[in-house]
């Protein structure tokens, strides 16, 4: 090193100096995007609305945990006696929502997931 000023390395997220993973604006656009599907989805009335409801009330970007209300809904819908249809219905939105851009929804959908596995009864992990 012939200039005497040593090598920084490249900005990280969490490096100061470092652009933000997520600006704002961003984060409140995935939040309107989330909120707009809802309303559509309770002008639809479909069979699984509820559950796609929490599912995504669960999951929106926010930084708060996972409602209880929300998680308690999908948690009866993968119940032992709920069709199997429901429970494959639950484990596919959340995978979409680990597929996010916002690792805000990808964390909360982990433990959505997570919630599930430990407080749902074994036939849920088959």
């Amino acid at each position: 090193m012939q200039g005497g000023a040593p090598i920084q390395p490249p900005p990280y997220p969490g490096y100061p100096g470092a652009e933000p993973a997520h600006t704002k604006e961003t984060h409140t656009m995935a939040l309107m995007q989330d909120k707009a599907k809802l309303a559509v989805a309770a002008v639809k009335g479909e069979y699984t609305q509820d559950l796609y409801v929490a599912v995504t009330k669960a999951t929106l970007p926010d930084e708060v945990v996972p409602k209880e209300k929300h998680v308690r809904t999908l948690r009866i819908a993968c119940s032992a006696h709920s069709p199997r249809h429901t429970v494959e219905y639950v484990i596919y939105k959340l995978g979409k929502r680990l597929g996010n851009s916002s690792w805000l929804v990808a964390l909360k959908a982990l433990m959505t997931f997570h919630r599930l596995l430990r407080e749902c009864d074994p036939s849920f992990q088959e």
